[in-house]
């Protein structure tokens, strides 16, 4: 899992592996029975000496499951020992620790998140896809959204079709995770529920995730995009724009104007709504496009016979918009 696995250092590691395999007669005495599953759980509780290393190190060898709200609790040790022993327990604990190892990706901790999104990368491969797949029709929604962020992160393309369904989850928040997961992928298969469900969404949450996802996934996005601002509300069509400007770059570098001519349509048609009409202007301003700079000229110059009623005002909007560009064009 790219960007998320906790890296040990070479102390560290050599350190725990000496722990986890040093054998139980070393220690000068143990204060539980080797398979006292319960002992060894209120020893962890106790504190962060090496007492409670050596219990992770016998819950872990136990595969304890009741032993696994205990470890989660060590991930947010400031002590990197006691963290890295949790998760190693956790890790020979296997599939009944991915719920709460998945639960906490959403850790506030930065920290446990590393070390969650590295247990789930360490417990297998497809069996753990497959189970997360489960956990997306759990009757929890807190499970479904970890279960599609957990997805996302594994970048699975096998889960598109659950992340899609989550799309249509009764749950914002559900949805807004699914959309993200489905961002990750980056499957073009994804594009058309991004847009119906994601961008279409009424929570502004769940469509700005949807937008974000789309412009990952890339310039693949922009024909359904451009379709959608013909048949769509307003609120979607102010969403769809600043995605189309967004994609307008990656495309002008694989000689595709999709997406700049028609911001530039938009903001030329006299007939075109006025919010639509400065979205599709500052969409412009921020494409940092070259094409974008003869309709905004058009905008800021326009021909004496002009009676567009917005014209005074489209022509501040098309001044900064030039002015974005010009800077932009400095900045590169």
């Amino acid at each position: 899992m790219k960007g998320n696995t906790v890296k040990l250092n070479i102390i560290t590691f050599m350190l725990l592996m000496s722990l986890f395999l040093i054998p139980a007669f070393v220690f000068a005495s143990d204060p539980c029975e080797s398979d006292d599953v319960q002992c060894w759980i209120d020893v962890l509780k106790k504190g962060q000496d090496s007492r409670a290393l050596r219990a992770m190190m016998e819950l872990g060898r136990l595969k304890s499951p009741e032993s696994i709200p205990e470890l989660i609790k060590k991930l947010e040790s400031s002590d990197k020992y006691a963290a890295t022993a949790a998760i190693y327990a956790l890790e020979q604990i296997g599939e009944p620790a991915v719920p709460a190892l998945t639960t906490a990706l959403d850790s506030k901790n930065p920290a446990v998140r590393k070390y969650a999104a590295y247990g789930l990368s360490r417990i297998g491969n497809q069996d753990i896809t497959k189970a997360l797949k489960e956990m997306t029709r759990d009757d929890d929604p807190g499970v479904r959204r970890n279960a599609a962020r957990a997805l996302g992160k594994r970048k699975a393309k096998e889960s598109l079709s659950d992340l899609i369904t989550l799309m249509h989850d009764q749950y914002r928040p559900v949805r807004q995770e699914a959309s993200w997961a489905l961002g990750e992928i980056g499957d073009p298969v994804a594009i058309q529920a991004l847009i119906q469900n994601g961008v279409c969404d009424l929570a502004p949450e769940v469509g700005m995730e949807a937008s974000a996802a789309l412009v990952k996934i890339g310039t693949s996005s922009i024909q359904e995009l451009i379709k959608s601002l013909h048949a769509s509300p307003l609120y979607v069509r102010k969403r769809v724009v600043p995605v189309l400007a967004e994609l307008a770059m990656q495309a002008e570098k694989l000689g595709d104007t999709r997406a700049v001519d028609e911001l530039a349509k938009l903001a030329l048609d006299q007939k075109e709504n006025l919010e639509i009409r400065k979205v599709a202007v500052m969409g412009l301003g921020f494409s940092r496009v070259k094409r974008a700079v003869v309709p905004l000229e058009k905008l800021v110059y326009p021909p004496s016979n002009n009676n567009d009623p917005s014209a005074a005002e489209l022509k501040e909007l098309a001044k900064q918009a030039l002015e974005h560009l010009e800077s932009a064009k400095t900045a590169l």
